[in-house]
């Protein structure tokens, strides 16, 4: 039964179990004027995130012949009898609990706040799971099939990095992939893409800005206009040129296999496509004409005694006549995106835009 009806089943699973498979994000495609100066590009950012199933398993013994450190659970002995050295003067001495004040001094975080962080991460997760549980047994669920369903998704859970630091300075990078000894056991460095704009560009209102997909809904939406390659980490245009060249602007995700290593870590990588970043835009307008087209609104709110009793608004677009083509931009007040959208997910991502489930900011720049 096992090995030949549900042969196939059982072979998934064991991969499944071996091996993971991580999404890549693509860059999105840089926005250039006439003279191809750079007004709007992607550039990386280091995030810290916590594997919560590896912090609760940070447990360590060493051998004393070969050196090797096996991790077990932190809050119960190692179930290891020998090193598999196999050395007759081999001996698994316990090793005290990493200590990870060096790398909380880097951030700038109180001792001990990122063991509490990892705590409120686990104990999240046994939300998610006793509500999936409640879920399930709504549907009259087999009392079998639901431990083994319930099993599943906690691990699956515990298993997604989730982010504990948004931006990580670079000394800290190194330390946490350097650490040969396990002492960051659970934290992992990830790579995110922001969206950057040049600070004397034309002004925002026609860039446009980007922010991440909001929901499942979305995602479905994106997902029938852009096929599969649209995840709940892509960034959408949501205005300007980002919203109207969409479709160009979007890279193509690339992914990566990787298998488990003796330890029992996702360090071996099995496979990978790497992404794809999107079209450039090269625009006919240039900076400096842009620029001009501002002067020209500030001369003419001066000129019409605006100042300063009040700071006049207004527009200004100069279009090729044989083409359509814009050659000038200019606006006032000058909107510039870097400031403004900064302040505006400060107050987005602080009040309600962090997914617990994914581990992700469901909306920033």
């Amino acid at each position: 039964q096992l090995q030949v009806v549900e042969g196939d089943a059982w072979q998934r699973e064991a991969v499944r179990k071996r091996q993971r498979v991580v999404q890549l994000a693509a860059p999105r495609g840089r926005i250039v004027d006439g003279n191809g100066r750079v007004l709007a590009r992607d550039y990386p950012i280091f995030q810290l995130t916590l594997v919560a199933l590896e912090w609760q398993r940070r447990g360590r013994t060493r051998c004393t012949a070969c050196g090797t450190v096996h991790f077990h659970r932190s809050e119960r002995p190692s179930r290891l009898r020998a090193c598999p050295c196999r050395d007759p003067a081999s001996k698994l001495e316990e090793m005290p609990l990493p200590d990870v004040s060096a790398l909380e001094g880097l951030l700038e975080l109180e001792p001990g706040e990122l063991a509490r962080r990892a705590r409120d991460r686990i104990d999240r997760v046994e939300e998610l799971v006793a509500a999936k549980r409640r879920a399930l047994e709504g549907q009259g669920q087999l009392e079998f099939l639901l431990h083994d369903a319930v099993a599943q998704y906690r691990v699956d859970l515990l298993l997604r990095p989730y982010v504990v630091v948004k931006r990580l300075p670079e000394e800290a990078v190194r330390l946490v992939e350097l650490d040969e000894r396990g002492r960051y056991r659970g934290f992992r460095v990830r790579t995110d893409l922001r969206r950057e704009y040049a600070e004397d560009g034309p002004s925002g209102q026609l860039l446009g800005f980007v922010s991440v997909v909001h929901d499942d809904e979305e995602l479905e939406e994106l997902r029938t206009r852009y096929g599969r390659n649209v995840t709940l980490d892509t960034r959408v245009g949501r205005a300007g040129l980002e919203k109207g060249l969409d479709a160009l602007l979007l890279g193509r995700t690339g992914w990566v296999r990787q298998a488990r290593d003796d330890n029992g870590d996702f360090t071996k990588v099995v496979e990978e496509e790497r992404p794809r970043r999107g079209h450039e835009i090269r625009l006919e307008l240039t900076t400096e004409a842009c620029r001009e087209a501002e002067r020209v609104l500030e001369d003419w709110g001066k000129k019409d005694g605006y100042y300063p009793q009040a700071r006049p608004s207004g527009g200004f677009v100069a279009l090729r006549a044989d083409t359509g083509a814009i050659v000038a931009w200019g606006e006032m007040p000058r909107l510039v995106m870097n400031r403004e959208l900064a302040r505006l997910f400060e107050t987005t991502d602080a009040a309600a835009g962090f997914d617990p489930t994914i581990g992700q900011y469901t909306l920033c720049l």
